[in-house]
């Protein structure tokens, strides 16, 4: 059996990610690896967690936002065909994610020679649909002391309600509902209450004549400081900052990958989106051999695979720099790093042009070409501008940590062409 997959990410998204509101041609199932999202799928509101997945069906329907102060982190595939009977939610919870990170793992590593792995990639496929199928008739009687506290909770949104004010409605020991709530649903009844109440507020706020104090009446506060800071936890920016459509923004001074925590992990380090020709530079040091890639994206580029990185700098666990040239990583010249000793790296792009030249610059100030009219990764997007760093793990091959520090903006120093400083 060899399935179509149309499309696949994995990775952590961004903070202001979103999917429009559209109608879906092909089947997908998004893996909840951490961070929360929002989904409305065919009108239903549906609140994901780590351990949460999510089942469409062609010509579902369905809109979803993260929360920027917890980004969204999954496993997403697009199926084209699914060729034997299935019928699962569209929400499926696990209780342990073990299996589903190692399957994921191996996909990703399958996935990198997708037309040569084409059969092991729909074995693996095969794989999680049985997994959800199995979650599934475990969990598919949901608890109907949660359906009584969420039916209290959206009924009285325009009141104060404490966690006590619900396990009293329903009859339950405060301490034995708050345990039960936060194993059904995977979060606490006030993280529950609070988000509910927020994302209510953030729809009524979308009326200009709805004053900030109104909304927060709205919704059970008379404390308009305290429902602006609730809001901003939830949403990212201010109640106000919302009303006037601003998004939230956030930049990073470095960052740091530790393959014990995550192989999805990254996050981006924005900057003024760069046009025309453009230069940076950065440092970056692992305390080990380890693997990983340094990318860039653009101001509007998703984050959801290294496979969406237009410009790729991967260190490799045997000591090596490589660069990535279309789809194939190489390099110049074998330049190699050594652990505990920083680097600089340059980049100087021509984004017009879809290509890149990178130099490797060591504490002695020699310096050596790593890329030369290096193109863009052929499976990213097309790039109109570069605004955006990316730093991520690679797929556990080697332990380690790296970091990415001083990273600038060197544009306005130099351009690409082909007097370029040489190696």
């Amino acid at each position: 059996m060899i399935y179509s997959i149309d499309y696949y990410s994995h990775g952590q998204c961004a903070p202001d990610w979103k999917l429009d509101d559209k109608a879906i041609p092909w089947y997908n199932i998004t893996f909840v690896l951490g961070g929360e999202a929002t989904y409305i799928i065919n009108g239903e509101e549906i609140h994901c967690f780590t351990g949460d997945c999510l089942f469409m069906y062609p010509g579902t329907r369905r809109i979803a936002w993260t929360n920027p102060e917890n980004p969204l982190v999954e496993a997403s595939f697009n199926i084209a065909d699914i060729p034997w009977a299935i019928n699962l939610p569209n929400k499926i919870r696990f209780k342990n994610n073990s299996h589903i990170n190692f399957y994921i793992r191996e996909f990703d590593i399958a996935y990198q020679n997708e037309p040569k792995n084409k059969l092991q990639l729909s074995a693996i496929i095969t794989l999680l649909l049985c997994e959800l199928d199995t979650a599934n008739r475990s969990t598919s009687k949901k608890n109907p002391h949660i359906d009584m506290a969420e039916k209290y909770i959206k009924t009285n949104i325009r009141k104060p309600i404490s966690a006590a004010d619900v396990a009293q409605a329903i009859h339950l020991d405060p301490s034995y509902f708050g345990a039960l709530f936060k194993r059904c649903t995977g979060e606490s009844v006030m993280g529950y209450i609070n988000r509910y109440k927020m994302i209510t507020a953030a729809s009524i706020l979308s009326d200009p004549k709805i004053s900030v104090t109104k909304a927060a009446e709205k919704v059970g506060f008379s404390d308009i400081y305290y429902f602006s800071k609730v809001f901003k936890k939830i949403h990212g920016i201010s109640p106000m900052a919302f009303k006037k459509g601003e998004f939230p923004k956030k930049s990073y001074e470095s960052y740091t990958v530790n393959h014990a925590d995550s192989v999805s992990r990254f996050t981006p380090i924005s900057f003024k989106p760069q046009t025309g020709t453009a230069r940076f530079s950065f440092k970056l040091v692992a305390n080990e051999l380890t693997d990983g890639v340094v990318g860039f994206v653009a101001s509007d580029g998703r984050l959801w695979n290294w496979t969406d990185f237009n410009i790729v700098i991967q260190i490799q666990p045997d000591g090596l720099f490589w660069a990535i040239n279309g789809l194939t990583y190489n390099a110049c010249s074998m330049i190699s790093y050594e652990p505990s000793i920083p680097y600089t790296l340059e980049i100087f792009a021509n984004i017009d042009n879809a290509t890149y030249d990178a130099y490797v610059i060591k504490d002695d100030n020699i310096r050596e070409k790593l890329a030369d009219h290096y193109t863009f990764r052929s499976t990213a997007p097309k790039a109109n501008d570069l605004g955006k760093l990316c730093v991520r793990s690679g797929h556990n091959m080697a332990p380690g940590v790296f970091y990415v520090e001083d990273f600038r903006v060197l544009s306005d120093e130099a351009s690409v062409s082909d007097d370029a400083p040489e190696a």
